[in-house]
């Protein structure tokens, strides 16, 4: 306990009662005592004297450490005799030359683009107007035997090439003969419409038909779309379900040509065939209303679904869509809802062929048209002066594939005079 903490504690006492008079001045006189002790203890002169002492310096003795000499002995030289090295005589002989044969490097050869596309549309099972549309371009005799000299073309079918209700297996195996009998150079493209996907379907759901599993897997591996140049060859109109998976597919670096392969796996997939979703049949164009779906509003958007589906696919650089689908009225349709699809030529080519018994169109990769109707060979002069002109515009005249000519071949020989 310290001074001032007594002193707190003095000034701090209250003022005792009379009773307790004696007792608190004991106290009080106990607590004064206590403090003068403590006083007088802390000013005691041996305290004083104690903090006065400074310490004084010892003085210590160190001995000096004595120098010790050692001796290094010195190092005795030491001849060493090298002998000289002898000259070695090396004969050089030279390489003689080694033939090696160096590989050439090959590059594939990729497959050059037809120059004319040859279009038919929903024959409906008629086997005979699709042979007369090949005889009179000049790609086939009048039996529908291919001629194997034909130049650098394609024949498309955009679909509904069998009857939905009655299909014929007579006429998948003329299709099925007409790919496999056809030139290296003019391949045979078979679109399905949605009279195929509807045969497909009903198989699926167990409605028995003509038709065999033989024939129901080779319409499987058929095309959902064709693309050459940038024409686009589809069944009916196209649509958003259709632009935004070949969108998807560009995204991935795929090719033009690989887009119908791809779409033919997702279309028959045998899990869930697509074809079979509520809006699968959207993807082949099967609108029932093409001009009221363009002019609708797409949905975030403030211009119609027909703006955002041409937009798209020039994209993806397709400026061209054939297809059929869609009967006209004895010919075909070209620029068909331009307002509804702003820079896109779309062309129908539905001429009703099954009735008018010819149809058909050729484009090329420049655009350039011609219809094969009746209307047109009219305009010709004619079939005889029309098949001249679109053999010579193809290039299928016998002269031009190095065939003998109709003279050379019934002409008859000469009679010699034997003596």
């Amino acid at each position: 306990m310290t001074v001032t903490y007594m002193h707190y504690l003095a000034s701090r006492a209250r003022e005792p009662k009379p009773l307790v008079q004696s007792v608190w001045t004991k106290i009080n006189r106990g607590i004064q005592t206590t403090i003068q002790q403590y006083q007088s203890r802390v000013s005691h002169p041996v305290f004083s004297e104690v903090r006065k002492v400074k310490a004084k310096p010892v003085a210590v003795d160190v001995p000096k450490a004595k120098p010790v000499v050692v001796e290094v002995p010195k190092a005795e030289l030491v001849a060493v005799v090298v002998p000289k090295a002898k000259p070695v005589a090396v004969e050089v002989r030279k390489a003689e030359p080694v033939a090696v044969e160096v590989p050439k490097i090959v590059k594939p050869k990729s497959k050059p683009l037809p120059e004319w596309s040859l279009v038919i549309s929903d024959t409906d099972n008629d086997i005979d107007t699709t042979i007369y549309a090949l005889w009179l371009t000049g790609l086939c005799d009048i039996d529908g035997n291919w001629y194997q000299e034909v130049p650098c073309l394609e024949v498309v079918h955009t679909g509904d090439w069998l009857n939905k209700w009655r299909p014929s297996h007579k006429a998948v195996e003329f299709f099925k003969s007409l790919k496999e009998t056809a030139p290296k150079q003019c391949p045979v493209v078979l679109l399905n419409g949605n009279h195929e996907l509807s045969i497909l379907k009903m198989a699926d759901d167990g409605i028995t038909t003509k038709l065999s599993d033989d024939d129901l897997d080779f319409i499987r591996n058929q095309e959902i779309i064709h693309i050459t140049s940038d024409n686009l060859f589809v069944h009916g109109y196209p649509n958003l379900s259709l632009v935004n998976i070949l969108l998807q597919m560009k995204r991935e670096e795929l090719a033009l040509s690989a887009f119908s392969k791809r779409l033919r796996q997702v279309f028959y997939s045998k899990n869930r065939p697509l074809y079979c979703e509520q809006h699968g049949m959207d993807i082949i164009g099967d609108l029932r209303k093409p001009k009221y779906y363009y002019e609708k509003r797409a949905k975030n958007s403030k211009i119609n679904q027909g703006q955002e589906i041409a937009s798209r696919l020039q994209s993806l650089g397709i400026n061209s869509v054939v297809h059929g689908h869609k009967p006209n009225n004895n010919t075909q349709v070209d620029q068909e809802l331009a307002k509804q699809l702003p820079g896109i030529r779309l062309v129908n080519n539905d001429n009703r062929i099954k009735n008018t018994g010819l149809g058909g169109m050729l484009i090329n990769r420049s655009g350039e048209m011609v219809f094969l109707n009746p209307k047109t060979m009219k305009e010709a002069g004619g079939e005889k002066a029309f098949r001249k002109q679109l053999k010579k515009l193809l290039k299928t005249r016998r002269k031009d594939m190095g065939l003998p000519s109709n003279k050379q071949i019934n002409k008859k020989p000469k009679l010699e005079l034997v003596a």
